[in-house]
């Protein structure tokens, strides 16, 4: 069975989409062949059975270029080689360019979505699609027959807990991901402000943001908080760090003590699943978790731009002692397992894709 998948990025050592290698290669192992097209190839580390094609945005192609070259691509996969089922990643644009010749070759669409934004494109995109899979609820907020919900996919081998800390004298709190207004990373400033004299058993606390802005406006708010923690005295102890390739992502978790979360997106956000698989304490407003964390709730998610609530939490956990923080961090990390694990997601999507 052949599987063609449609993304925006193919690059292993990419901060926000290197997983998708990795979710590609475990495809892989139970598919004959899959053909990718993609936007932008970088680092390619695929398996054998892997064929990946690139638009050409990493050689800054016109998007006229990129066009044909997807036609010229698509109308060579479809009449040379025998796709079964097609997958496209959060590529909404390439589902409506290739379904109509889809349709004529009776090729299934199978749309993952996972994000709160619902645009016009979406909307055309999931009536083409045969089927919608998403990890929340809440990160596709169309109604909808086609939906079909499948966790994330989190790889607890690689995501786990530390045998030990590399940043002894320091409590770090730590917050991965865009540097972007969604997020709202000024509560956690904010909520900082008042703790920032405050020790955990001797320890001063650290705030470190693992990302990079993309946009002018992220840049703009990257200045805004650059600001922000000199105006409220905590420059000293807040850090900015430009994001790292995603196969080096998992030593940040490690050497964390909390992970805060304060997205708006309303998406079942990656990051903080890969916190609680490393067995870290979260806190996070992102309303995708509100009854994931189940017991957890009172202590790890707070109402959105509730800084008080921020500020109380983070207080709470700086005083749990030792035992109470190795429970939450078990207790986060089984969730993850139990629901969200590369393999169980990579098990689901094959069912979804070979039922058709």
């Amino acid at each position: 069975m052949n599987l063609l998948i449609y993304n925006l990025k193919v690059d292993s050592n990419d901060d926000v989409l290197g997983f998708t290698t990795v979710w590609i290669n475990g495809l892989a192992k139970n598919f004959d062949n899959i053909y990718v097209i993609t936007m932008f190839l970088g680092k390619l580390a695929v398996s054998e059975n892997v064929t990946v094609y690139s638009l050409g945005q990493e050689k800054e192609f016109s998007k006229l270029r990129r066009l044909f070259n997807f036609y010229k691509i698509f109308f060579f996969l479809i009449s040379t080689k025998q796709i079964n089922v097609c997958l496209s990643h959060m590529n909404q644009l390439f589902v409506v360019l290739s379904a109509p010749f889809l349709r004529l070759k009776r090729i299934p669409i199978v749309l993952w979505y996972a994000h709160g934004h619902v645009s016009v494109l979406l909307k055309i995109a999931h009536y083409f699609s045969n089927l919608i899979v998403s990890s929340s609820a809440s990160g596709f907020r169309l109604k909808t027959n086609k939906l079909k919900i499948v966790g994330q996919g989190i790889d607890t081998h690689r995501f786990r807990p530390a045998i030990s800390k590399s940043n002894e004298g320091v409590y770090r709190i730590l917050s991965v991901g865009r540097i972007s207004s969604i997020k709202r990373l000024e509560l956690l400033l904010h909520a900082v402000a008042d703790l920032s004299s405050h020790t955990e058993n001797g320890r001063r606390i650290e705030v470190v943001f693992i990302g990079r802005p993309l946009t002018r406006v992220d840049y703009e708010y990257k200045e805004y908080l650059t600001a922000l923690a000199r105006n409220l005295g905590i420059e000293k102890i807040v850090k900015f760090s430009d994001s790292l390739p995603f196969h080096l992502i998992d030593r940040v978790y490690k050497d964390a003590d909390l992970f805060v979360n304060t997205s708006g997106t309303g998406s079942m956000d990656k990051t903080i699943l890969e916190a609680m698989a490393s067995g870290l304490p979260v806190i996070t407003s992102n309303i995708a978790f509100r009854e994931l964390l189940k017991d957890f709730q009172e202590l790890c998610f707070i109402d959105c731009e509730d800084v008080l609530s921020l500020k109380l939490k983070i207080s709470y956990h700086l005083e749990m002692d030792y035992f109470q923080k190795i429970a939450l961090g078990k207790g986060l990390r089984r969730i993850v397992k139990k629901d969200h694990s590369f393999d169980g997601l990579c098990r689901k999507i094959t069912t979804i894709l070979k039922d058709f």
